[in-house]
């Protein structure tokens, strides 16, 4: 039977309420982040058991990030009761206040299941079966206990580029070496830099502009988004597909059949 329960938008995450060992928190659902990870406030509050390992994973710029590991309590979400999960722990800082939260959810945890977020609704749902839809094929990677998807997409050039589909990206991501094929030059005034350091101390400059042409998935023209809004950064992969592309469907991430469906949303 299908689980469905509210979710609150905090920018482009949806942020669910599940129980951690009996205790209610807030928590992000992420395809992108590989591992759930807690916060160690409330992992510890929970009764998370510490374990010997950590699990060493890369930012999108190649930075290696290592997080320690602990053996959960029983996790809750939307009435199912997920038993002896493994997850990273990790200061989050504060994880009350607007857009605090306790953790992040992977798609690690829903790996058995299909996971659906409805952007009009504002509502997840776990199931065993996927709806019907438009079906996009994706590559599941998994590196220990990490899971991630991948598809391809299709640029304005007509080259077809290979991107994690990541719900923790707000805009499309995409590799600075990939400008030319949405036809934007670096010096562009159309651009907005913006340049930081990440929580590695890894320097970025990152690039948004609206680009002119549309991308889609391949074999489905109903997927073409025009003039998407694009973030350009020197990254390790060709891009990643976020939420301003899939928020225009109601989507599952089916990792079991290595699928992803769309249903298209009234506009």
């Amino acid at each position: 039977m299908p689980h469905t329960l509210p979710y609150e938008p905090v920018e482009h995450f949806a942020r669910v309420t599940a129980s951690l060992g009996g205790r209610a928190g807030r928590f992000l659902i992420d395809s992108g982040i590989g591992l759930t990870v807690i916060a160690s406030s409330t992992a510890d509050a929970a009764g998370a058991v510490r374990l010997d390992g950590t699990f060493t994973g890369r930012r999108m710029s190649g930075q290696e990030v290592s997080v320690p590991l602990v053996r959960l309590p029983v996790l809750e979400v939307g009435g199912l009761r997920f038993n002896d999960r493994v997850a990273g722990v990790i200061d989050l800082g504060a994880t009350d206040g607007d857009g605090g939260f306790d953790g992040i959810l992977g798609l690690d945890l829903f790996a058995e299941h299909a996971l659906t977020i409805d952007p009009a609704e504002h509502t997840v749902t776990l199931t065993d079966t996927a709806p019907e839809g438009l079906v996009v094929p994706v590559e599941v990677e998994q590196h220990g206990p990490s899971v991630a998807t991948y598809t391809r997409l299709v640029l304005p050039s007509g080259r077809v580029v290979r991107v994690e589909v990541d719900t923790g990206s707000g805009w499309l991501i995409l590799d600075d070496g990939l400008m030319p094929d949405c036809d934007v030059a670096p010096d562009s005034p159309d651009i907005d830099p913006r340049t930081g350091t990440d929580e590695t101390g890894h320097e970025y400059v990152r690039r948004f502009v609206t680009i002119a042409g549309s991308v889609r998935v391949p074999g489905l023209p109903e997927t073409v988004q025009d003039r998407p809004r694009v973030q350009f950064q020197r990254i390790m992969y060709d891009g990643l597909l976020g939420t301003d592309f899939l928020n225009r469907f109601r989507y599952t991430f089916d990792v079991r059949r290595e699928q992803i469906v769309l249903e298209p949303l009234p506009r």
